[in-house]
């Protein structure tokens, strides 16, 4: 784990902290649930020991308290100073100062051995949190994983025709104009058109479309699509590394970096959120403060700042989006921006115009019927020895 970097090793990493966290959450729970039953029983009715394993429980808390805010509570004021540093305020300010006053409360009531605790309240929201962010982070990954088989259809070295000699050149190295000589069984490396002999070409990376389509001398191909059984040249009309399926790629990356309607507008609604929830706070300490006493005054206070956590802004938009586009990367369907995804909630009717569309277009031996004069294993052999030096798709 320490060793993986890259988004695999940032969801790794994660994971790892959200699994020690939660397991020490649950201590604070199981502390919380008896810290709580002193409610149910007179205080005159605990004796020395009782108060004294109370004391235990508080300072329990505390302790496993700690770490969970180090651990989860850390990469959530990264996020918020890089908001700041580009003068903007998202949901997380809103969430860390319900974390912070629910745990400085907490924090004085064991010190000074008075009123309740939340730690409790403190360790969930953290996780909660972080659970949406580690759902978010491996939506994520698996539309880089996406990606990174579209980026895998390019091969890594072409063959150019310089001055009428074939030389092997790196994919980068191909400029507009160059003409190049792609074999059965081979990748286009390139956009461009054929500019001598005949070829099927599996187009269904770039169209969809799983039925092969015959292309001859003039007819456009594009980069990613496989020459099923020609010996092709072709003149390149993009340079390398810039055709249709690196715009398909580009788009689908830049949509990865983009929020979507509803994530823009939580985070408009928290810019505004958070001094009205603040605002209310103070007024809500002020009141109580006047009227009652200064524990029931930050009590008041608290439960306002609380129950304005944004989890349902902040937390569910991303978290439904990259979990979506997680599974729909994993079925081989990569949306254009996330407003697309979201959209479909008001599609009644998808037509699909090609034929063949969905199915997989993969030719798999199913059946062999061999001749009652050959043995399985000679024939096997056989075939072995031909298949060694053929480029066929089979």
């Amino acid at each position: 784990m320490a060793n993986e970097k890259g988004d695999a090793g940032h969801v790794r990493w994660t994971l790892t902290r959200l699994g020690v966290a939660i397991f020490l959450s649950m201590n604070v729970m199981v502390f919380t649930l008896a810290l709580w039953s002193r409610d149910v029983y007179v205080d005159a009715a605990l004796g020395g020991d009782a108060r004294s394993f109370h004391e235990l429980f508080r300072y329990a808390s505390l302790v496993l308290t700690v770490p969970v805010l180090f651990l989860l509570g850390g990469p959530l004021l990264d996020n918020i100073l890089a908001d700041w540093r580009c003068r903007s305020a998202a949901t997380d300010l809103l969430l860390l100062v319900g974390v912070a006053a629910s745990f400085i409360y907490s924090l004085a009531s064991t010190l000074y051995g008075d009123g309740h605790v939340y730690f409790e309240v403190t360790c969930m929201v953290l996780v909660a949190v972080t659970l949406g962010r580690w759902l978010e982070a491996t939506g994520k990954l698996k539309t880089t994983e996406a990606l990174r088989a579209l980026e895998n259809l390019l091969p890594d070295t072409v063959r150019v025709i310089r001055d009428g000699e074939e030389i092997v050149q790196t994919l980068g190295e191909v400029n507009t104009g160059d003409t190049l000589h792609v074999l059965a069984g081979e990748r286009i490396p390139v956009d461009g058109a054929i500019v001598r002999n005949t070829a099927t070409i599996d187009q269904q990376a770039v169209t969809g479309e799983s039925e092969p389509v015959v292309r001859q001398t003039g007819d456009e191909v594009f980069s990613g699509t496989l020459n099923l059984d020609g010996d092709l040249y072709i003149e390149a009309t993009a340079p390398g590394g810039a055709g249709t399926l690196r715009r398909m790629i580009d788009a689908v990356a830049a949509a990865a970096q983009q929020q979507e309607r509803y994530q823009r507008l939580a985070d408009r609604i928290a810019r505004w959120f958070l001094p009205a929830v603040l605002l209310a706070a103070a007024g809500t300490f002020a009141l109580h403060y006047f009227w009652h006493d200064l524990p029931g005054a930050m009590l008041a206070a608290l439960a306002v700042v609380l129950i304005a956590c944004p989890c349902a802004l902040g937390l569910a938009t991303p978290m439904a989006l990259w979990v979506a586009l997680g599974r729909a990367s994993r079925a081989q369907l990569l949306f254009r921006d996330g407003d697309s995804l979201t959209r479909l909630a008001d599609v009644k009717v998808v037509c699909f115009d090609k034929t063949g569309t969905l199915t997989t277009g993969q030719a798999v031996v199913e059946t062999m019927i061999v001749a009652s004069s050959v043995s399985t294993d000679q024939f096997m052999r056989v075939a072995a020895t031909l298949a060694e030096n053929s480029n066929h798709t089979l």
